[in-house]
């Protein structure tokens, strides 16, 4: 749905291109400087909200991730990417949707159960790191939170089964899963190797 929502927004920004320049233009004929910039302004202001915070290369990650940072963000939520890995192929777009997906959705949701005045932050990064595709999301949460730690996730059924279902596709990739568990911060990390990534998405 974010996905959805994001890219409608964008065809909408180049659907209405035009009519914008011809704003500006009749603003600029009548020498109205002011009222022209204030309109720049105000679509600057506007562009900000839509445009997508990675490119990376890979359109359908780029696509999940803009989509949750971009949730993240109207949630009030700081937010620092860094996401690098250009044609380099990665896992298969739907099980990169699950990945990513569940991940975030969890760390937002997390996030957004921490009382009113703690630190708030969410963390990704996403490259290629000796020849594994490397993921980590690190996110703060509330410091009393019970954890399951076997499926790290809280009791919420609905986390625990993204978990699992994350758990199965980092296995089918015979990749790793690393969890770390601070007092207010939870950080997971997932490689795969690349080669595991060809044979199995050529599979």
């Amino acid at each position: 749905q974010e996905v959805q929502e994001l890219y409608a927004n964008m065809r909408g920004w180049r659907h209405d291109y035009h009519d914008h320049l011809q704003a500006l233009k009749a603003y600029l004929d009548n020498q109205d400087t002011q009222a022209a910039r204030a309109y720049l302004d105000e679509l600057e202001d506007k562009l900000d909200k839509v445009d997508p915070l990675v490119h990376s290369g890979n359109a359908m990650l780029d696509a999940i991730v803009n989509a949750k940072l971009t949730l993240a963000e109207r949630l009030h939520i700081p937010v620092n990417e860094k996401v690098i890995v250009g044609s380099t192929p990665l896992i298969k777009d739907v099980d990169l949707v699950v990945i990513l997906g569940n991940l975030l959705d969890n760390a937002i949701e997390a996030i957004s159960e921490q009382p009113a005045g703690e630190p708030r932050q969410l963390r990704l990064y996403i490259g290629i790191v000796k020849q594994q595709f490397y993921l980590s999301v690190t996110n703060t949460r509330p410091a009393e939170q019970e954890i399951d730690y076997q499926y790290a996730s809280t009791k919420s059924d609905k986390r625990g089964l993204g978990i699992r279902r994350v758990n199965k596709l980092v296995a089918k990739y015979n990749g790793m899963i690393n969890r770390q568990y601070e007092a207010s911060v939870f950080v997971t990390e997932i490689a795969i190797p690349i080669h595991a990534v060809k044979s199995t998405t050529h599979a």
